[in-house]
């Protein structure tokens, strides 16, 4: 499954200091490959490649409807 990591949280680019990609992945139990993209840039954190079978698809259904704060920090 290809999934598109937009920035969707309602916080500008420019309030953003990092986004914590690390955390994102451990919350699939099998990410493929993670493409970083920057996000000042194009408003979209990265593209996850990941492999999800039916048992675990609540990683999926979650991912959808999160607003990424929780991977997100701010500038200071």
């Amino acid at each position: 499954m290809l999934l598109v990591i937009n920035n969707n949280s309602g916080i500008a680019e420019n309030q953003i200091e990092l986004f914590n990609y690390d955390l994102l992945l451990k919350d699939f139990k099998k990410p493929l490959n993670l493409r970083k993209v920057d996000f000042r840039k194009y408003a979209v954190f990265g593209f996850l490649f990941t492999e999800t079978i039916s048992e675990n698809e609540l990683e999926i259904q979650q991912i959808l409807k999160s607003n990424l704060t929780k991977y997100i920090t701010l500038k200071q």
